[in-house]
This record gives C-alpha cells, sequence and structure tokens, in this order.
C-alpha cells in the first residue's frame, strides 16, 4: 500500500499510524485499539489463491504488551481497505454503546465475525503479537 488513499476518510478519533507497500496500521486515539491489514507472504498463500492476499487483525496496544486477533483475509488492497473502513465503524459504534471496562478485543472481534462482512479464513488460527 502507498500512502493512505485519498478516498478513504477516517472516521473521528482515528489516525493512520503506518502505511507501506505491505502493511497499514489504523488507531483509535482514545484506547490503543488498531486495526491492521498485512500483505501475505507467499509461503502463507493458500492454494486456492491467485495472489497474494491482505491479513486482517485488531490489536489494543496497554503499554508495552499487545494482545492481536485475526479478522480476516481478502485477496485486494481495495478490500483490505474497505473492510478497515467497516471495522474502525464497528469499534467506534461499540466504545460508544459500552463503558470502556465492557468494550474489549474480544467483543470487538467477536461483532465483526458475527456481522459476516470480512471473509474469515484465517479466524480460527491464533495469530502471535
Amino acid at each position: 500500500m502507498n500512502p493512505l488513499p485519498e478516498d478513504l476518510q477516517l472516521p473521528s478519533g482515528w489516525v493512520c499510524k503506518r502505511a507501506c507497500a505491505d502493511e497499514l496500521v489504523l488507531g483509535r486515539c482514545a484506547d490503543g485499539f488498531e486495526v491492521v491489514a498485512t500483505r501475505t507472504s507467499d509461503a502463507d498463500r493458500l492454494p486456492f489463491e491467485p495472489s497474494r492476499g491482505w491479513d486482517l487483525s485488531c490489536r489494543i496496544r496497554a503499554g508495552e504488551s499487545v494482545n492481536r486477533r485475526s479478522i480476516g483475509r481478502v485477496s485486494t488492497q481495495r478490500a483490505a481497505l474497505t473492510a478497515l473502513r467497516s471495522c474502525m465503524e464497528r469499534v467506534t459504534e461499540l466504545a460508544d454503546a459500552r463503558s470502556a471496562d465492557e468494550l474489549s478485543l474480544a467483543v470487538v472481534v467477536q461483532d465483526i465475525h458475527n456481522r459476516c462482512e470480512i471473509p474469515s479464513m484465517t479466524h480460527d488460527r491464533a495469530v502471535s503479537g
């Protein structure tokens, strides 16, 4: 990914933390939530994928600690941007509807999976981070 595309409007309270050819990290200022698209390596490519895809994950930072969960995989950069936008909107909606103590990474990821908007080909696979 090149610098953040002009047509990607970040929701209020979100910033671009990293944008490069193989990774995009968007973070929520209020609580450390991040949504991430990472280009897969050839070794991680699934047999039926014609080209490298994009792994999508959600993570939260607390000091030096990082908790990370996979939320799916898409095949194109455009699909990755669309999925991240959807994730940011859901995190914002969930945060607005809950107290800080009730909002967790597990709640966010489960909500995203329940909505079935993002192919979750990797959602059962543990993601290290």
